[in-house]
Order: structure tokens, then C-alpha cells, then sequence
């Protein structure tokens, strides 16, 4: 179903869709390396 409505959509809105997912993954890219140093900050003190 996913595809299809993909399919029907613009390829402006695909774009922006495109956009919006790889913001997103940069986020939670972002968010696990301040968990990760926070992290090993705790384990080596």
C-alpha cells in the first residue's frame, strides 16, 4: 500500500518526505552519540 500511495504522490512532496526521514535519522544519530559519550563518561570515571 505504501508504494502505491508513494506512486500517486508528487515528486515535490517525495522529496520533502525524503528530507523530513533524513533530518529525522540525523536526529536520532545525533541523540545516540550524547547517550553514548554520557554513557562512557559514567563507565570510566
Amino acid at each position: 500500500m505504501k508504494y502505491t500511495t508513494l506512486l500517486i504522490l508528487n515528486q515535490k512532496d517525495i522529496s520533502l518526505m525524503v528530507k523530513l526521514d533524513v533530518s529525522a535519522i540525523l536526529m536520532a544519530v545525533q541523540v545516540c552519540n550524547i547517550l553514548s559519550t554520557i554513557i562512557g563518561n559514567f563507565v570510566y570515571q
